[in-house]
């Protein structure tokens, strides 16, 4: 009897670490959507390993200290104006896009190096789909003189195919000119090949928390070209980009990748260019509209039950996620204006660490939650 009861608490325990350890598959509603705002943290850390991959991997970086915050959000493409609609917007067919938000990866400040530009590039954007099956990059955008110029992709690169779990694997083509005219006589073509493969699950701990997570390798291979015409002189102009790789570190729910870390290879080895993860606000980064947390109290704070959300900004939604990211409330909050007085019932929750995100159309705030 003792032997039967040893056996089957062996088969409960093993039954337990399979199941916390599942599988991520990761899907649309995974990812990024119109008016979602994460916070991204950097970090430096030129050793840092992104080797280390496989089945059951224990990935621990939650050592990483940030640097530098900054906030990422997908804006309406609405928001982008007249042109972005009729480009992007629902009625234009297989372009039509979910948002945009800000793009690092379009080397546009190059031209700068060939010919002095008589116009500032303000930002970069690149607009985004989201369907069932994939989530593609239909077109980029040029902040010119306050407003969006929009440029479509001739070959839309598909980023992800979904639903993704381990072993899967992908490639596509992206094709994008943009036509500087009539502000300059100049052209930029883009032309990228995305090739990815899903090569690791396990566990991943970082500051923001610990996840179950599955890795993705994109190498990136881009060959971009200028086209310049100063004084009736015109010429087309290579620029040779190294390889890239992008490792990223998916769990589900969280909207973005938990931890991305991105390389340049040169002569086959492979130098690291940023560190970037999931996090909560920590003050880093005065560039944007993050709500400072003293515009915001709560209170009590540990609690067992309900909160008092005290606000002197204008709070649209509410959402709480539990300490592996899963978002298990989401409110709307109609009108109130400034100086807000919100109260939230958690009782129906079990105790621990939950992140409460306060949202405004522009601005948003994370708040620790400790329940008792």
């Amino acid at each position: 009897m003792k032997k039967l009861l040893f056996l089957t608490s062996a088969i409960l325990i093993i039954f337990s670490m399979n199941n916390s350890l599942s599988q991520v598959v990761l899907k649309s509603e995974d990812m990024m959507n119109t008016g979602d705002t994460v916070r991204v943290s950097i970090a430096d850390d030129n050793n840092i390993d992104f080797t280390s991959t496989g089945e059951l991997v224990n990935w621990d970086y939650s050592y990483l200290n940030a640097t530098s915050q900054r906030l990422e959000r997908a804006r309406p493409v609405q928001s982008g104006g007249t042109f972005s609609n009729i480009q992007f917007g629902p009625n234009a067919g297989r372009y039509a896009s979910n948002y945009f938000r800000d793009f690092l990866g379009l080397p546009i400040d190059q031209l700068g190096n060939f010919v002095p530009l008589p116009i500032n590039i303000e930002d970069v954007y690149r607009f985004t789909k989201i369907e069932e099956d994939s989530v593609s990059y239909t077109g980029l955008g040029l902040a010119i003189q306050g407003n969006v110029i929009p440029f479509r992709s001739d070959t839309i690169e598909v980023a992800y195919e979904l639903p993704l779990s381990y072993g899967d694997e992908y490639s596509s083509r992206g094709y994008t000119r943009i036509n500087l005219n009539p502000f300059f006589d100049a052209q930029f073509i883009q032309r990228r090949q995305n090739t990815a493969s899903v090569d690791g699950w396990g566990t991943l701990r970082t500051p923001f928390g610990t996840f179950n997570a599955i890795r993705i390798h994109h190498i990136i291979d881009e060959q971009d070209s200028i086209f310049v015409n100063l004084d009736g002189f015109s010429q087309w102009i290579p620029i040779n980009q190294p390889r890239t790789h992008i490792y990223e570190w998916w769990t589900k729910f969280q909207d973005l990748p938990l931890l991305k870390i991105e390389t340049r290879e040169l002569g086959g080895n492979e130098t690291v260019t940023e560190i970037a993860y999931r996090d909560v606000y920590l003050g880093l980064d005065a560039s944007t509209n993050e709500v400072e947390s003293n515009q915001v109290s709560i209170f009590p704070n540990p609690t067992s039950d309900k909160i008092q959300i005290s606000s002197t900004f204008e709070i649209d939604e509410i959402e709480l996620r539990n300490a592996a990211g899963q978002l298990i409330l989401h409110e709307s909050i109609n009108g109130g204006g400034n100086h807000q007085q919100i109260e939230l019932n958690l009782n129906s929750f079990n105790a621990g660490i939950y992140f409460l995100s306060l949202k405004s159309k522009n601005s948003s705030v994370i708040k620790k939650i400790v329940l008792q």
